[in-house]
């Protein structure tokens, strides 16, 4: 059935004829039996078969409900159309005519039945023509169907169309679409969007991405059209292929549940919008950074939705966008990943990028630090390394974060406690610093990360080192002697530990020295075995320590640089420790009544004696310097117990007389004392005063069963002479010579508190050890001489006067793998003074 149809003379022109034509199209205001009516969604096709011709359409709508009609001429152009939209009460409230594509539309007003009617672009034209008619009306119209949640569809718009979208919505859900051109067309994609009652929630047209989005304030069924708004005079005759994007939050997953602390790599296409999920608990804490990926032209836009679907962040930079805070649902989260690039063609980036998610509390990335190391890692852009340890309540952590060559960035590094709390943060530009006291017990997270500005945002990159130390705990070097003097080096962010193991009172004199004129501004602190930071200096070529201990235990010694301010603690260099701890220090030697010793002072050098005394004596100690050098002569005696006892201090020459207040081992430390600790030179120290001479018992040979028999020779000095506390030159140390053996065989080396009462002969020799071992070494060799303390000094005997007269048998033991072996000689000692 063809539309209802009136005609117009042809080439009368008096105004008075247009006005009666005019009249009568208005008064023609009740619909005819044989007019046809609008398909929503969809089109219907039409002809003027003669000039003047007027073709008239109906529809019925209610008020506060949207329409869009248009009228395009088929081909392109037979006549020019003039469209025009009238209502119920014959008030014409829309018209356009163009020379290809006419459009009406709008929100109406009141109910009824309204009508649609089109003509050639000027009444008394010979034009004349197909035409095509699209119709949308929201709510109900659905040409193309429900939307796919995280998906897209593909179409074709043709010159005039109308295509028509639903999606289905909770009140207070957000929604955001994407309408992208494709290769091959020729528009300006527009899209807009009406609610369930028909009312427009928002329209975009761009160049060639438009979007919308938001929060919708009614539930029900929304409808989406896509539409070409190209002008001007052939009106929207823009066609082509095109692809939509439409995410509902909560709902859209299109990549899947994000891991925590993994990275997600993805390519955003044009137009694009790319969803995933995040599962939280409220009071997690959230980090999200989305990085474009060399190859990649967009702003990388990363949106965060809660499990209800209201909006909770959105960041939008040119390189890296970032979002973080605390969860306040329980639930699943929603990340949305798209561009945001302006102004006239749309958000049109497209390209590779990273999605890097972390929660807290969760799995690390990277797995535990161990106390006392490093981690040497790369920071991608936007990455977000993690790492984790376990403390205890009351625990002590120190965290350096420090970038190294090559790198560009800020580096930043927080950490979390077990329930995912934020306990601190640093972020400089050079070297990160933080230490912290743990209030919760349990896995705590280190997050490493970038914090680079402005527009960009955080796109530092770049190799770094993580230092992590936790007190008390293992430390990097290990057990520090009572006289040290170690060489080490403090690189960026460095944190150099060591373990000070001190009895309650026992005191100690610690300076640490710059060498090599480097950048390095060498710091320390000591804690005591707690934790508890007791005694810190830093300021200059030297830092010292000096004091007793409060507690006894295990002490940490932390070394760094103290450089400030922007970029940190950046400093590095070398570094020469030392460490003298009384009871036990003896570098020098014994001071010996009326004997002066030569010696000198380096960089931050502390030089210990001993002497051993009676109580009640007089004793003098003189400490003068040699020459017009910088040394300021500093002058400390120490009782047996390690107790300070009294010191002097002076620009040349440092005196200190006392009487002993009981018998035993006396110790002497003498360094520079001026406020810098950078004094050095040459001095004398004489000692005054009846001292006690040292002892030494001598060793008691054992003889071997055979003369082949291995042989065990004492090489801890005088080879006749057993140990002596406080004497270097006596420590304890042995020798197994197992070259007679056939083979490679394995050795056996053991000191025990007895000696057999009568020698006991076995298949293997003659066996003298007996009662329990004190010290034992065990391993394989191949035909060589074993040493059992491989190093030139031996073991030094404890500054322990409870140990002088203690004795022990030592015996060795050559073997092979089959049974056989032979016992060496047996050696018995005793420790002297």
């Amino acid at each position: 059935m063809r539309p209802t149809s009136r005609l117009y003379p042809a080439g009368i022109l008096a105004n008075s004829i247009r006005l009666l034509l005019v009249l009568v199209a208005l008064a023609s205001l009740v619909r005819p039996t044989d007019a046809q009516v609008l398909v929503n969604g969809s089109s219907v096709a039409g002809q003027i078969t003669v000039p003047g011709e007027v073709d008239t359409w109906f529809f019925t709508a209610s008020a506060g409900e949207s329409v869009e009609v248009r009228a395009t001429t088929t081909p392109s152009p037979s006549f020019a159309p003039r469209l025009e939209l009238i209502d119920p009460l014959g008030q014409l409230i829309g018209a356009d005519e163009r020379w290809h594509v006419a459009a009406v539309g709008g929100t109406l007003s009141i109910d009824g039945v309204y009508t649609v009617t089109i003509r050639h672009w000027g009444y008394f034209s010979t034009k004349t023509g197909p035409y095509q008619i699209e119709f949308v009306r929201a709510p109900g119209a659905n040409e193309g169907g429900p939307l796919p949640n995280g998906g897209s569809i593909t179409s074709d718009l043709d010159v005039g169309d109308l295509d028509s979208y639903t999606f289905d919505i909770a009140a207070g859900e957000s929604f955001a679409v994407r309408l992208a051109e494709l290769p091959g067309g020729s528009m300006v994609p527009t899209l807009a969007v009406y609610d369930p009652t028909g009312a427009l929630v928002g329209s975009k047209a761009a160049s060639q991405v438009a979007n919308l989005g938001g929060i919708a304030s009614v539930p029900g069924t929304y409808v989406v059209l896509v539409s070409d708004s190209s002008c001007c005079s052939l009106g929207p005759d823009g066609s082509g292929p095109y692809r939509l994007w439409f995410v509902r939050v909560p709902g859209a997953n299109e990549g899947g549940t994000l891991q925590n602390g993994l990275p997600v790599t993805n390519t955003l296409d044009v137009g694009d919008l790319d969803s995933y999920t995040l599962e939280m608990t409220a009071g997690d804490y959230y980090l999200l950074r989305l990085a474009e990926l060399p190859g990649a032209s967009m702003i990388p836009t990363l949106s965060l939705y809660d499990p209800t679907g209201a909006p909770v962040g959105s960041s939008a930079l040119s390189a890296v966008s970032d979002l973080e805070g605390v969860a306040a649902l329980s639930g699943t989260y929603t990340v949305l990943i798209s561009d945001s690039s302006c102004c006239s063609s749309g958000p049109y980036g497209s390209g590779p990028y990273a999605l890097h998610a972390l929660t807290l509390p969760g799995p690390s990335e990277s797995g535990p630090l161990a106390s006392g190391g490093v981690v040497s890692a790369d920071l991608s852009l936007g990455d977000l390394d993690s790492y984790d340890f376990v403390a205890e309540s009351g625990e002590r952590v120190l965290l350096r974060l420090g970038e190294q060559p090559g790198a560009a960035m800020t580096p930043t590094m927080r950490v979390f406690d077990p329930n995912g709390a934020l306990l601190g943060s640093s972020s400089l530009s050079t070297v990160s610093v933080l230490e912290l006291v743990v209030a919760s017990t349990g896995l705590h997270t280190v997050v490493v990360s970038d914090s680079s500005c402005c527009s960009q945002g955080p796109n530092g990159t770049g190799p770094y080192d993580l230092h992590y130390l936790r007190l008390p705990g293992p430390t990097e070097f290990g057990l520090l002697a009572a006289d040290s003097e170690l060489a080490g080096e403090i690189t960026v962010g460095d944190l150099d530990s060591y373990t000070l193991k001190l009895a309650a009172g026992e005191s100690f004199e610690i300076t640490l020295a710059e060498v090599g004129g480097t950048a390095l501004a060498p710091a320390m602190t000591l804690y005591d075995p707690s934790g508890t930071p007791i005694l810190a200096d830093g300021d200059g070529e030297v830092a010292g320590v000096f004091g007793s201990a409060a507690t006894a235990g295990e002490h940490t010694l932390v070394l760094r640089d103290t450089n400030c301010c922007s970029s940190g603690p950046s400093g590095s260099g070398s570094y020469l420790l030392r460490v003298v701890t009384v009871p036990g220090a003896n570098e020098g030697g014994t001071l010996l009544d009326g004997i002066t010793i030569s010696d000198s002072i380096d960089l931050g050098d502390v030089d210990s004696f001993t002497l051993l005394a009676d109580s009640g004596v007089a004793v003098s100690v003189d400490v003068t310097k040699s020459g017009a050098t910088s040394l300021a002569p500093s002058l400390k005696i120490y009782g047996p117990s390690g107790q300070f006892l009294a010191g002097d201090l002076d620009g040349t020459q440092a005196v200190v007389g006392l009487v002993t207040q009981g018998a035993g081992i006396y110790t002497v430390v003498v360094r520079d004392g001026g406020t810098s600790l950078v004094g050095t030179g040459g001095y004398g120290v004489t000692l005054t005063g009846a001292v006690l001479s040292p002892t030494s018992t001598p060793n008691v040979l054992l003889s071997a069963a055979s003369s082949t028999d291995p042989a065990l020779f004492d090489i801890g000095g005088d080879p006749l002479l057993g140990p002596r506390i406080g004497d270097l030159d006596e420590p304890f140390n042995f020798a197994l010579d197992c070259s007679g053996t056939t083979g490679s065989t394995f050795f056996l080396l053991r000191a025990t508190t007895e000696l057999a009462s009568v020698p006991i002969s076995t298949g293997a020799g003659t066996l003298y050890i007996a009662g329990a071992p004190i010290l034992e070494s065990v391993g394989f060799q191949d035909q060589s001489v074993v040493l059992w303390f491989p190093i030139s000094g031996g073991l030094e005997v404890p500054n322990d006067t409870a140990l002088v007269g203690l004795s022990y048998v030592v015996q060795g033991f050559c073997g092979d793998l089959l049974g056989g072996g032979r016992l060496s000689n047996g050696l018995m000692q005793e420790i002297g003074l």
